[in-house]
């Protein structure tokens, strides 16, 4: 006669062994039973032992029913609130068999909703725990409105605190990290919220990354307004295994791959009305490991637009300022299998303004104005020629002039794009002189330029190598030209003899032109040297 099976669970620390035995064939078979029992009875305190030191891993091998799963979950008492009683028990085969066991509390709001629940997965193999998720009502059913025009007594600062302190001081002990999201939810989305309630979502973060969308992960708080109090709250905890941050490429070069393969595309708000074609922009979302866009992600824009069209905003330009109205973040992706990969994905900044469905603004392709979903002008989103794009766009890998003259720390806004000679810099003389205060006169019979200030007179005649500072000659290495019916000379030689200080930088392709004494321009004021001489040379293309 044979133990057909031994089931071990604890609850409240109290430990049941089951022995299923027979003893028809008398004493020494029970004698060999109860040896076995004691060993198993051992085995249990192991066990017990084992399970208090983690919550989030059972020991114990497979689940082998629904009471088996219902005793396992019970084993995590601190997910359980107290006097909660099992309300449906299932089993899963999704990615991997589970039991999925709910409890529920007795307490319900006017319309009978459960206000405490809670919904374990253990994974049917091991036993361990996959899934947690709670919830917690206040259990008023009539949403509040909220006066606005008045102060909350408590400000929105301390009820965030308020609810990270709460975040971080659950009981339930698991392997968890919350940190607020800085993603804005839509009006239509919290419509039927408690206005006089604070909302605040937290995601995991693993790794320093923050989870990312469809809900996995996310700790949802509310605090009251007047009271400070927690009201509800709503949890998602997946076990997860969380793919290794070492190997991927670097956010500047995300931002790089984003900006290049970023396409606006155009269409109309209404095809019956005539509505202006707006440019708009699609997510992005770029694998961190292969730096590729996967399509279960992406989705290709579409355009539908009238032979012939050509809008007097650019795509390149629309491009820039559309995606200037967005982070670029690394974050957790859910994957399936029970994976999570890291993804660089597109996040609205908190300084635009959403429409009512949380669509951010789109671009008339003629004047350039940002227009909401109904069609409303609205205010500018973002700060003109700042953030990451403009980062890129004015790097020095990236810039596509030639060179560029700055006059005491200004950019010249020249007409022409500049020619680089035998190191010499060539621009049409009347935009630098001008800018340096200087009279100018042309003799078109001799092909002459002369240059006068109070204490200056410089003259350069075309094609010759020989020019004249206060009557004296002076030899040049490149002589001034007519190249397109305009007349270039040598901005150095130019601007020294005027008496000016030059110097150039080669990294930004720029020609520092000072008339009095200042400091060199530092990282930040070369960034913006570059970005303008970078858009006023695309602007020199159209």
């Amino acid at each position: 006669m044979s133990i057909s099976r031994l089931v071990m669970y604890q609850s409240t620390k109290l430990v049941k062994i089951v022995i299923l035995c027979s003893l028809a064939l008398g004493s020494t078979l029970y004698t060999s039973t109860q040896t076995q029992a004691q060993s198993l009875a051992a085995n249990v305190k192991k066990e017990e032992a084992s399970s208090t030191s983690s919550s989030t891993r059972l020991t114990g091998g497979p689940i082998l029913n629904r009471e088996d799963a219902i005793a396992r979950a019970k084993l995590l008492l601190p997910l359980i609130p107290e006097g909660a009683e099992v309300d449906n028990v299932t089993k899963g085969i999704a990615n991997y068999k589970s039991w999925n066991i709910g409890f529920v509390t007795p307490e319900t709001d006017d319309n009978g909703r459960r206000l405490h629940s809670v919904n374990i997965e253990l994974r049917e193999s091991d036993g361990k725990l996959m899934e947690f998720q709670a919830s917690k009502w206040s259990g008023i059913t009539d949403t509040k409105e909220w006066d606005f025009s008045t102060p909350s007594k408590i400000d929105i600062e301390t009820a965030a605190t308020i609810a990270k302190n709460f975040a971080e001081n659950q009981p339930w002990k698991l392997d968890a990290q919350w940190v607020i999201n800085p993603a804005r939810e839509s009006e239509y989305s919290t419509r039927t919220n408690d206005k006089s309630q604070y909302k605040f979502r937290f995601n995991r973060l693993v790794n320093g990354i923050r989870t990312g969308p469809y809900g996995f992960n996310e700790f949802s708080i509310f605090v009251d307004r007047t009271s400070g109090e927690v009201t509800s709250y709503q949890v998602n905890w997946h076990a997860l295994d969380f793919a290794d941050p070492k190997g991927i490429i670097s956010k500047e070069t995300a931002q790089s791959i984003i900006l290049d393969n970023s396409l606006p595309f155009l269409f109309r708000l209404d095809e019956e009305k005539e509505f202006p074609l707006l440019y708009s922009i699609n997510d992005r979302v770029l694998d961190a490991k292969t730096g590729k866009f996967p399509k279960n992600y992406n989705n290709e824009p579409v355009s539908t637009i009238p032979t012939g069209f050509k809008p007097k905003l650019k795509q390149e330009q629309a491009k820039r300022l559309l995606l200037s109205m967005y982070d670029v973040e690394l974050q957790y992706f859910p994957t399936g299998n029970n994976k999570a990969e890291l993804f660089y994905h597109l996040i609205v900044k908190p300084s635009v303004p959403l429409f009512y469905t949380g669509s951010a603004p789109f671009l008339d392709s003629n004047t350039g104005k940002w227009l909401n979903l109904a069609g409303d002008t609205v205010a500018d989103p973002v700060p003109a020629n700042n953030g990451w794009v403009y980062d890129l766009v004015a790097s020095p890998k990236r810039i596509k002039y030639a060179a560029a003259v700055v006059l005491d720390g200004q950019l010249i806004p020249l007409k022409a794009e500049p020619i680089i000679e035998k190191n010499e810099v060539l621009i049409p003389f009347r935009e630098l002189l001008k800018a340096m205060q200087a009279n100018v006169t042309w003799n078109s019979g001799k092909k002459l330029v002369t240059a006068t200030t109070v204490t200056k007179k410089v003259q350069l005649t075309i094609g010759s190598k020989t020019a004249y500072i206060n009557g004296k000659s002076a030899k040049l290495t490149v002589p001034a030209r007519m190249i397109n019916k305009s007349t270039v000379v040598p901005a150095r030689f130019l601007a020294e003899a005027l008496g000016a200080t030059v110097t150039w930088n080669a990294e930004s392709k720029l020609l520092l032109i000072n008339t009095k004494k200042q400091e060199p321009p530092t990282k930040d004021e070369l960034k913006q040297l570059r970005l303008k001489a970078q858009l006023n040379w695309e602007a020199l293309l159209k």
